[in-house]
């Protein structure tokens, strides 16, 4: 499911940052890895600091593709 996440987000890229959305043409950060898993069967939280609310920390050396990175407000 992680490839899939990867391969719908990256046939978003150029699409239109603007913040609050999700998709399908138009996306803020967390609005697009939630469009992306969401798209890969796998439902997670909408927004940045729920995300990483919910998502079990890792570190740099440990990271996968699809795994998200978070600063502070955006992931």
């Amino acid at each position: 499911k992680r490839w899939r996440a990867v391969s719908l987000a990256k046939t978003k890229l150029g699409a239109s940052y603007v913040a609050g959305m999700s998709g399908p043409t138009k996306f803020d950060c967390s609005g697009l890895t939630s469009y992306a898993w969401s798209a890969a069967g796998v439902k997670i939280p909408r927004t940045s600091a729920d995300q990483i609310a919910a998502m079990t920390p890792k570190t740099a050396a440990t990271l996968k593709p699809g795994d998200l990175v978070y600063r502070p407000g955006h992931i």
